[in-house]
C-alpha cells in the first residue's frame, strides 16, 4: 500500500499533464490495447475509442484525452500510461515521465522519517509489479461519481467502513454528522474515522477516502468545500438538529 498522501501526489500530477500526455500518444496502439488487456478499461469502451479514432484519424488527441479522464483517479492505469513498451512507441512520454518520477521522489524523500513510508512506488513506474506482490488501490471506474455542485452526496469509506458524505453538512463545520454509515447511523468525520478503526491516526481528512482519493485532496482541488472553523458558528449543533437538516436534504426540503 502507498504511504499517506502518495496516490493524492499521483491525482494532482497527473490532473495538470492530461494534454500534454494526449499530444505525446499518436496511435492507439500500443496505448489503448495495453490498458485494455490489463484490464484498466472495459472492452466496450475500447472498441468505441477504437472505432472513433479509426472513423476520424485527425482527433487521435481528443481521444486520448478521454480516455485518460476516464482512468484519471486509478493509479494502477496511469502507471501503465508509463510502462515500457508506451515508452518505447511515444518518445514525447519520456520527459513526463521523468516529471513524474521527481514527483514521486519528492514525496518519498518528505516521508523517508514516517515509519513504514520509505518505499513509496519504489521501482513500481519502471518495472510492474508481479502477480502477488503488494498493489496499491485506486479508484475503480464503477466507483467514480460527477464531484459538480448539483451532486449532494459522495460514497465515502475508512478502512473497513462504508458511508455517504453530504457535502452542504460537511461544509458546516467538523462537528456536524455529515457521513452515513452503512448501518443507518451518522456520523462526523472523526467518529467515521475512530469506526473505521483509525481512532489513533492523526487527521480524517487522509483517512477519509472517495474511492483512492483523501477527502483532503479534494479540499485541496476544490471539489469540495473546506468545513467551516467551530470559532465561526454561533454555537455546535447537537445531533437531533444535525441529523435532522440532512434527513430534510434527503427529502429535497
Amino acid at each position: 500500500m502507498s504511504a499517506p498522501g502518495t496516490s493524492d501526489e499521483i491525482f494532482w500530477w497527473f490532473r495538470g499533464q492530461k494534454i500534454q500526455i494526449s499530444l505525446a500518444i499518436k496511435d492507439t496502439f500500443p496505448f489503448l490495447y495495453l490498458l485494455r488487456d490489463k484490464k484498466r478499461i472495459s472492452e466496450e469502451d475500447f472498441k468505441n475509442w477504437r472505432d472513433k479514432v479509426t472513423a476520424k484519424p485527425n482527433d487521435i488527441s481528443k481521444v486520448v484525452y478521454d480516455v485518460l479522464e476516464s482512468i484519471q483517479t486509478n493509479v494502477l492505469a496511469i502507471e501503465e500510461i508509463f510502462c515500457k513498451e508506451n515508452l518505447e512507441a511515444y518518445q514525447n512520454l519520456q520527459p513526463l515521465y521523468e516529471s513524474l518520477e521527481n514527483v514521486l521522489q519528492q514525496v518519498q524523500n518528505s516521508s523517508a522519517a514516517v515509519p513504514g513510508s520509505s518505499k513509496v512506488l519504489q521501482g513500481q513506474m519502471r518495472k510492474p509489479a508481479s502477480p502477488g506482490k503488494q498493489q496499491r488501490k485506486g479508484m475503480h471506474n464503477n466507483e467514480i461519481q460527477d464531484l459538480s455542485v448539483e451532486v449532494r452526496t459522495l460514497k465515502v469509506r475508512c478502512g473497513r467502513s462504508k458511508g455517504v458524505l453530504y457535502k452542504n453538512r460537511f461544509t458546516e463545520g467538523v462537528s456536524w454528522k455529515c457521513i452515513k454509515g452503512s448501518d443507518g447511523k451518522w456520523f462526523t468525520p472523526s467518529e467515521f474515522k475512530a469506526k473505521g478503526g483509525y481512532k489513533s491516526s492523526k487527521g480524517w481528512r487522509r483517512c477519509i477516502r472517495y474511492g483512492g482519493i483523501s477527502l483532503e485532496a479534494l479540499i485541496k482541488w476544490g471539489e469540495i468545500l473546506k468545513p467551516q472553523p467551530e470559532s465561526s458558528r454561533m454555537q455546535k449543533p447537537d445531533d437531533l438538529c444535525a441529523v435532522c437538516c440532512v434527513c430534510c436534504e434527503e427529502k429535497g426540503h
